[in-house]
C-alpha cells in the first residue's frame, strides 16, 4: 500500500521518523494557495491511492485544517490524518467529519458572514454620516 505524504511546512524527514512512517514514502509539497483551486485539490486527492498524510511544523498553528478535510470529504477519502515534527496528530475520519467537523466548519462560515455583514453596514452608516456633514442638511432631532 502506497503512502503519501503532502508536505505544507515542516521538514519531511522529521515528521516521517516522528511517526514512524515507511522511507518508501512519497513527499509531495502542498501550498495553502492550492486550496483556492478546489478543483485541482480534488482532482489531486483523488488520484492519491493508499494512505493520506499531511505534514506540519506544529500541528496547532496550522491553518485550513478544516478546509483539508472538507477537500478529503469531497474526495471521497474516509481515512488520513494530519502530523507534525514533534509527533503529534489529528485524524480524519469520514465520520467524525460529517458529525462534528462539518459543523464546526459551518459556525465559522456564518461567523464569517455575520462579521462580514456587520463591517458592511457600519461602514454604510458612516458614509451616511459624511454625506450628511458634507452637506449640511442634516437635521438633529432634540428629545
Amino acid at each position: 500500500m502506497h503512502t503519501t505524504l503532502f508536505l505544507l511546512s515542516g521538514d519531511a524527514k522529521t515528521i516521517l521518523t516522528a511517526h514512524a512512517l515507511p522511507e518508501d514514502t512519497i513527499v509531495q509539497p502542498f501550498s495553502e494557495r492550492e486550496l483556492t483551486q478546489p478543483l485541482m485539490v480534488r482532482k489531486r486527492f483523488l488520484e492519491t491511492k493508499g494512505r493520506i498524510f499531511f505534514g506540519t511544523k506544529v500541528l496547532h498553528l496550522q491553518r485550513y485544517r478544516l478546509m483539508l478535510k472538507l477537500f478529503l470529504f469531497l474526495s471521497g477519502k474516509s481515512r488520513a490524518a494530519i502530523l507534525d515534527e514533534s509527533g503529534k496528530r489529528e485524524n480524519y475520519s469520514l465520520l467524525r467529519f460529517i458529525f462534528v467537523d462539518i459543523w464546526k466548519l459551518l459556525v465559522e462560515i456564518i461567523a464569517s458572514a455575520f462579521i462580514v455583514l456587520k463591517t458592511y453596514l457600519e461602514l454604510e452608516s458612516l458614509q451616511r454620516a459624511k454625506k450628511c456633514e458634507a452637506n449640511q442638511r442634516c437635521r438633529k432631532t432634540q428629545f
